[in-house]
């Protein structure tokens, strides 16, 4: 029966997961690239929003007993190599893992493949080829408080509240200073897409959400996509079930999700790309794959639920990986 619940809790998250990704365009390689390619910062914005809005829910949800939070270990080595790798990867393959994700719900091939990549290149380094330098790696730059993962209120022995409060108070006075300035934006919901602002705010709702409904049914972290892909891979290559768990339900979920809402939009249809790209796309998700396992955490791992945590580990993995993401924007692009 747990077996069954934690499926559909999966698939449920996963359905409004994918919907929302779609329909705020929540790509995190269009993100930080877009900043210094056309100065657009919209996907940033709504992504601060999110995560502004999970950093309050988190603390609530935690102080009252809901739940119990996880942060993801600090390994400096690991999360600087892996997501530097994961940020160079997602350029190259024209999408993160969310990004990826969505489009391959609204029908795009190339997307499609970067799953696949990030399948296979999380799997030869959790369980094959490159694991073993994971380990070492991991194990070499390990590094804990008190025997914990260290979090920054932890390292500065503060309640978190006097972290939390400070950063949003001034979101939310700068937030509301930019839509003032830019003035209210007509929402079409089946329409374009959702303006940063709702955009943000759902999605950190849902997020937040998450986290209690994988506690409840057994699991310790939300919106684990790299390793959902890496069990649906598992799944497809043993013909066995028991690694269909409530991360695979989400992934699957999202991307159905997603062509749900694309179909809704009248945004569906299959698009193939050309062969060097296709090659790209693939060679792009592999670089993700190992990076996410490498770095412990994708980037929906580490942006939207371990920086939300405060978790040092899963901040330096983050900012490696906008690192990674602009050093090969430039090079490519500039």
């Amino acid at each position: 029966m747990i077996i069954i619940e934690r499926v559909l809790s999966g698939l449920i998250v996963g359905l409004i997961f994918g919907f929302l990704l779609q329909r705020g365009r929540f790509c995190f390689n269009s993100a930080f690239r877009d900043i210094i390619l056309f100065k657009d910062t919209m996907i940033v914005k709504a992504i601060w929003v999110a995560v502004v809005i999970e950093m309050v829910g988190f603390a609530l949800l935690t102080d009252l007993g809901v739940i119990f939070p996880y942060p993801r270990g600090f390994y400096w080595g690991a999360n600087m190599l892996g997501g530097f790798v994961f940020g160079v990867g997602m350029v190259i393959a024209g999408g993160c893992i969310s990004g990826a994700t969505y489009r391959a719900g609204e029908g795009m091939v190339g997307s499609m493949l970067a799953l696949v990549g990030i399948a296979v290149g999380g799997s030869i380094t959790i369980g094959y080829w490159l694991a073993p330098f994971k380990d070492q790696l991991q194990a070499a730059t390990k590094i804990e408080l008190l025997g914990q993962a260290p979090t920054i209120p932890a390292l500065l022995g503060v309640n978190h509240w006097l972290i939390i409060a400070p950063v949003a108070v001034v979101s939310l006075f700068l937030a509301l200073k930019v839509y003032r300035r830019t003035g209210p934006t007509r929402v079409a919901l089946l329409g374009a897409g959702w303006p940063w602002w709702l955009s943000g705010i759902c999605l950190g709702l849902v997020a937040t959400m998450s986290y209690p409904a994988v506690e409840m049914v057994g699991g310790t972290y939300p919106l684990g996509m790299t390793g959902g892909y890496i069990g649906l891979l598992a799944t497809i290559v043993s013909l066995d079930t028991r690694y269909v768990g409530w991360e695979v339900a989400m992934v699957v979920a999202a991307i159905i999700g997603s062509g749900i809402a694309a179909v809704l939009a009248r945004e569906w249809r299959i698009r193939v790309p050309r062969g060097r790209l296709l090659a790209q796309s693939l060679l792009g998700g592999l670089m993700m794959g190992v990076g996410a396992v490498l770095g412990d955490g994708c980037n929906i791992a580490t942006v939207l639920i371990g920086v939300p945590l405060l978790s040092i580990g899963s901040m330096t993995a983050a900012l490696f990986t906008v690192l990674g993401c602009w050093t090969t924007a430039y090079l490519m692009f500039r």
